[in-house]
């Protein structure tokens, strides 16, 4: 249903993953949607694997556990893993661990939520109850059980990702080392003062806004200096309609020096549209990829828009490389094209977004690292001919 959204904040689930290592939440159920019903519970959650349960009283707290095992399992269970949690205003979540080989999970289909005694979930009456006969010590406070009244409860099933299928370091001081490097860049050939970079790709796959993106991250804010866009006005389509470049057209140069080459070329593609795309375009850029390979230049894939084709991604950027779905994506393109995976780039460009973020810089700031990389290939390539040494 494509109402059903998470009450949980990004951080928040982002805390919760972490508690058992790299994993995603996928919502399962929600009270306020599905209904305060027992039978609608257990439709949503039976057999989905280990969960994790929260409820929401009227006082703002959030609380609940982690438990292994189905619900629907039909026995009394012992299991040393389950543990209690509360969600905080601010800080770090605290987690309640259970007393060990305590009986922590009930059968009872009319409390959900059985971790022993120390928590459970009554839907119909809307109540939750706390003790702490299972809990390693009492937390008096741990639920705020004063306030019984369960304003909404939440199942999710905890989905384990598996190793990521390319590595990418997601902190504030990698961005900052992105940073440094595309700062202080200099071509590997000294007579060269910076490396040109020719974007190619249908209307509206996002050639512009990757500059911006580019742009906003050293401007400090997200801006919009290139026209982006698919209507007439983008910078794409007026290029476009403008007649094409040939050996006659003014201002043509027929021996360029290398400085005024093409050093990178880069092909920009809506994730969305690798399988739409049509046998025309797919022509087209090969016809492209064969002049440019004659030419010895190193290309590049930007595969623009994953957030949108995943809703693993649309949740956090840093699951981009734990996707399955982008991984076919990206092998798709690369048989289709005949570029090497290694070459293609999935990415997010800031387009409808107001503030700048640390995961989504890092994304476009590896790419552009990588192109920098990639052009210095051309130039060690040029340097190292016979007539340069």
């Amino acid at each position: 249903m494509s109402d059903v959204t998470s009450l949980l904040t990004t951080a928040n689930r982002k805390e919760l993953s972490q508690l058992l290592g790299k994993v995603n939440l996928h919502l399962l159920y929600k009270a306020t949607v599905h209904g305060f019903d027992d039978d609608a519970f257990h439709a949503k959650c039976d057999k989905q694997g280990p969960t994790i349960t929260v409820g929401y009283n009227k006082s703002g707290f959030i609380f609940g556990g982690y438990r292994g095992t189905d619900f629907g399992d039909c026995s009394d269970q012992v299991d040393n893993k389950t543990f209690l949690f509360r969600i905080p205003s601010e800080g770090k979540v605290p987690v309640y661990a259970v007393k060990k080989d305590a009986v922590t999970l009930w059968s009872n289909r009319q409390a959900l939520s059985h971790f022993g005694y120390s928590l459970l979930h009554l839907l119909k009456s809307r109540e939750t109850y706390g003790q702490y006969s299972f809990l390693n010590k009492s937390e008096s406070n741990f639920l705020a059980v004063n306030d019984k009244l369960l304003i909404e409860c939440e199942a999710y099933r905890v989905e384990e990702l598996k190793t990521p299928w390319r590595h990418l370091t997601w902190t504030t001081g990698k961005r900052q080392e992105q940073i440094n490097f595309i700062e202080s860049y200099k071509p590997y050939m000294s007579s060269v003062s910076k490396a040109r970079v020719l974007l190619i790709g249908p209307i509206g796959a996002g050639k512009s806004s990757f500059i911006n993106s580019v742009n906003s991250i050293f401007r400090g804010h997200v801006t919009s200096r290139v026209l982006a866009g698919s209507g007439p006005t983008s910078t794409t389509t007026m290029f476009k309609a403008a007649s094409p470049i040939n050996a006659d057209t003014a201002d043509y140069i027929k021996s360029p020096t290398v400085g005024g080459r093409i050093h990178c070329v880069v092909y920009v593609i809506n994730a969305g549209k690798v399988t739409e795309c049509s046998t025309d375009i797919k022509n087209e850029i090969r016809a492209i990829r064969s002049q440019i390979n004659k030419l010895e230049v190193p290309q590049v894939v930007l595969l623009t828009k994953v957030d949108e084709e995943c809703p693993l991604i649309a949740k956090d950027l840093e699951n981009v490389y734990h996707s399955d779905h982008i991984e076919k994506k990206v092998s798709a393109v690369g048989q289709q094209l005949g570029i090497p995976i290694s070459c293609i780039i999935p990415m997010k460009n800031y387009w409808s977004d107001h503030e700048l973020h640390y995961a989504t810089d890092i994304l476009i700031l590896s790419a552009l690292v990588q192109i920098l990389r990639y052009a210095d290939d051309y130039f060690e390539n040029l340097h190292n001919l016979p007539s340069n040494i």
